[in-house]
């Protein structure tokens, strides 16, 4: 019985011996891998770069294969888009409305004309000014418009000729303006022209009256069809070509000064430093 306890003593240590031998076997080809796979990433990892945007390049670098500058492309798409010419679409509904809308605020600025005329016909020879409390009542006549007192003040002292000569010229040009087109964003445009078409009205009448008038009525009739428009704008964008830099070109050249898009492709290549 010692006999075989003392046998199966030694296959037991024989065999642990050799498992140890396996383990010290196992983790020396283990390091000895890890040691040569850091020696070949070493070995193939790319140099890399301390650089910021505005540095001046120690050298020149190239790319290590082809890759997009994203941010030109991405720019030069944003160009494309932006050239494109906005699409119209004619609304003809709004000139009965701008028309409708100028006659409702003449019918009131009237009204005012009149209050004007019949208190200054209390005043006599002698003459006088309104008061506060005349801009007041006159400024409760308007409920389309609002002027400030200076221009009611230019709009009480109007002759009644001179009023009614200003309603028809100012809705005749208004009318001709829309006719030939108001372009949306182009009111002021439109303000100036109808100015050259009525060009015998007063000078204070003008900027007192007919232009708080106009900025109120008025409105385009050639308006942007956004869909139609955003469609060609992504049309004109994806036609752009990417903007590439092909394996070996020169990404920054030495002594120039690196570029916020350089950066962006040198981060990419994991050129730089801490990537």
């Amino acid at each position: 019985r010692m006999e075989a306890m003392d046998a199966t003593r030694k296959t037991a240590r024989k065999w642990i011996d050799s498992l140890s031998t396996r383990v010290q076997q196992v983790l020396f080809a283990a390091v000895t891998y890890l040691i040569l796979l850091a020696i070949c990433m070493l070995a193939i990892s790319p140099e890399q770069y301390d650089l910021s945007v505005g540095d001046v390049a120690p050298k020149t670098i190239t790319a290590s294969k082809d890759i997009v500058d994203e941010i030109t492309t991405a720019r030069r798409r944003q160009a494309a888009a932006d050239a494109v010419s906005p699409v119209y679409y004619k609304d003809d509904t709004v000139s009965d409305t701008v028309l409708s809308d100028m006659d409702a605020i003449f019918s009131e600025m009237r009204s005012v004309r009149e209050l004007g005329e019949q208190i200054r016909a209390s005043w006599g020879e002698e003459g006088g000014s309104f008061t506060d409390s005349d801009y007041t009542q006159a400024s409760g006549l308007l409920t389309k418009l609002t002027l400030s007192n200076y221009q009611l003040r230019t709009l009480m002292n109007t002759s009644e000729s001179d009023f009614e000569s200003l309603c028809q010229s100012l809705a005749s040009a208004t009318r001709t303006a829309l006719v030939s087109t108001i372009t949306e964003g182009q009111i002021n445009d439109a303000i100036n022209n109808i100015q050259q078409i009525a060009y015998n009205t007063r000078t204070d009448l003008w900027y007192n009256v007919a232009i708080p008038t106009l900025r109120k009525c008025l409105k385009a009739n050639m308006l942007i069809d956004q869909a139609a428009t955003e469609e060609n704008r992504q049309k004109a964008s994806d036609a752009v070509e990417p903007t590439v830099y092909k394996q070996d070109q020169n990404i920054v050249v030495k002594g120039d000064r690196v570029t916020a898009e350089q950066i962006a492709v040198l981060d990419s290549l994991g050129l730089l430093e801490g990537n």
